[in-house]
């Protein structure tokens, strides 16, 4: 797994879930980041390759904005 990825997984346990995480042993937290960041990037992916032509037509949209959406992330 890529270190930022790992940094990112963390950053968004301590904000989530600061005090359940911690009790967690560290091959449990490397698991479920691992697999969280493969299921993360695998739908990006997709999303990305399934982005419509009319879609990416229009000013200022990218594949980038267009999974931003798909996945309720706001700008």
């Amino acid at each position: 797994m890529n270190k930022r990825i790992e940094n990112l997984f963390e950053q968004a346990l301590d904000a989530a879930v600061p005090e359940t995480w911690t009790r967690l042993d560290m091959d449990q937290v490397k698991r479920l980041c691992d697999k969280f960041a493969e299921l993360t990037i695998r739908e990006c992916a997709k999303l990305a390759d399934d982005t419509p032509g009319e879609y990416l037509l229009q000013p200022y949209h990218y594949p980038s904005t267009y999974i931003k959406e798909q996945l309720g992330v706001k700008e």
